[in-house]
């Protein structure tokens, strides 16, 4: 993950894309809490909206093998299916962590 060409491609300096991974960071592991809420309660409706929302945000980072997990869920929560929300909480979970180590690991400027 090249977070300086990611940067580049959305038009923003290092320090602005690095508060934007923060804030996903932060916002998406909110929307994961309530996706799995989502499923314990069969609220398809919810899910299209979070999935959506996760969606857009990835995306829009270019972090897009968790946008494509996300647009799976919604796509599946728009035909009135939750079927395989678990697995694919659990791979947005596992790509999430992998995006807040590589920013752990990205040296910011103070």
């Amino acid at each position: 993950m090249d977070f300086k060409h990611l940067a580049n491609e959305l038009g923003v300096g290092e320090d602005i894309f690095i508060e934007l991974v923060d804030s996903w960071i932060n916002s998406t592991g909110e929307d994961i809490v309530t996706l799995e809420s989502v499923r314990d309660a069969s609220d398809i409706n919810k899910a299209v909206d979070y999935a959506h929302k996760i969606k857009g945000a990835s995306f829009q980072l270019g972090f897009n093998e968790i946008a494509e997990v996300a647009k799976s869920v919604e796509i599946r929560a728009r035909s009135g299916s939750i079927e395989g929300l678990a697995a694919a909480l659990g791979e947005l979970r596992t790509k999430r962590v992998e995006i807040m180590e590589f920013r752990k690991n990205f040296p910011t400027h103070a």
